[in-house]
């Protein structure tokens, strides 16, 4: 679908750039970014989504991609990466919120879930008691991780090691449903190490790895009566046969995604090379992008210092947004 959007930009524009810019990075913010793209009719821009972790990697370390949207915040190995290859000032711009949905199928309508019982459901290792001793997560149905649940067998469709939104999930659910076990808030104290380990999602026939596609993900979910599927909210609003599971009492929409009460709330970002901001079309499109009330601040990460380290954030602005590459 991304494609054909693209190409329908490109037909739209009616010419094309001898130098294509290429779009990369989360598949959950490129149909935000592919929305900017029809809005600004863009020549000579590719988008293809391969996951904010590969995004990164195409940005900083191959400088294949220009621009890439991505699911979470830029992290500290990924500044120093686009440091050491000489990046310059790399634009960070908000773009939006996203809420991680954990959707079902059509015979699981009504069931609630909460993050412990999505921790003892989803994480590859659980305690066996209150020692905290860790073994091969037994429960194989939602009945096992609460006896009020239905007699469903767990099944889940979740996203690859390569995704950010992956990292998300293991960060604002399995996390925080491991503490609310008193063993587990105890060991993160003791050994992080260790209770990194212990929210690691489970690597058996219980998760199945479905891909860096949200719209693949809600699509095969869709044809699936029993399982449960966790990808970003946009891509949940397109298949309507879908059920979205309240997490901890709090049902995912516009409203509670923006105000952050839903707990997977998630903002998301597009990042941008000096290179390609020195393209008008990468100004337009940034411009049309932090045109949000999300869009509040703007960072951009400095160049290495003389001793080659990166150096820290070089510019914060507070309440201004990027238009035509400069702060108003």
């Amino acid at each position: 679908m991304i494609r054909s959007l693209t190409a329908l930009i490109l037909l739209i524009a009616g010419t094309s750039s001898a130098q294509e810019l290429r779009i990369s990075g989360s598949s959950t913010a490129a149909p935000l970014i592919a929305d900017a793209m029809l809005e600004e009719a863009l020549d000579g821009v590719d988008l293809d989504p391969t996951g904010t972790l590969e995004g990164f990697r195409e940005l900083c370390d191959e400088r294949s991609a220009g621009v890439i949207g991505a699911s979470r915040k830029i992290n500290e190995m990924e500044i120093d990466l686009c440091a050491r290859n000489g990046m310059g000032d790399l634009l960070e711009i908000p773009i939006g919120m996203d809420g991680l949905v954990v959707a079902t199928g059509r015979r699981m309508r009504g069931f609630q879930v909460d993050l412990l019982e999505l921790y003892l459901a989803a994480a590859a290792q659980i305690p066996l008691d209150e020692t905290c001793v860790l073994v091969p997560n037994p429960n194989t149905s939602w009945r096992d991780v609460d006896p009020s649940n239905p007699n469903r067998p767990i099944r889940i469709f979740g996203p690859p090691a390569s995704s950010a939104t992956r990292g998300i999930f293991i960060d604002r659910a399995l996390a925080r449903g491991a503490r609310q076990i008193d063993c587990l808030e105890e060991l993160e104290r003791q050994d992080p190490a260790a209770f990194e380990r212990a929210i690691m999602p489970r690597h058996d026939r219980v998760w199945l790895d479905a891909g860096e596609n949200d719209e693949a993900i809600a699509f095969a979910l869709s044809r699936v009566d029993d399982a449960v599927g966790i990808f970003g909210w946009r891509a949940f609003q397109g298949q309507p046969g879908l059920h979205a599971l309240p997490i901890a009492g709090v049902a995912p929409n516009e409203r509670s995604i923006l105000d952050r009460s839903y707990p997977l709330s998630r903002p998301l970002f597009v990042y941008a090379s000096p290179e390609a901001m020195r393209e008008p079309s990468v100004r337009r499109l940034v411009k049309r992008l932090g045109a949000s009330e999300e869009a509040a601040r703007v960072r951009v990460y400095g160049t290495p210092g003389p001793d080659g380290e990166p150096q820290p954030i070089s510019k914060v602005t507070e309440k201004k947004r990027i238009y035509g590459g400069q702060n108003r």
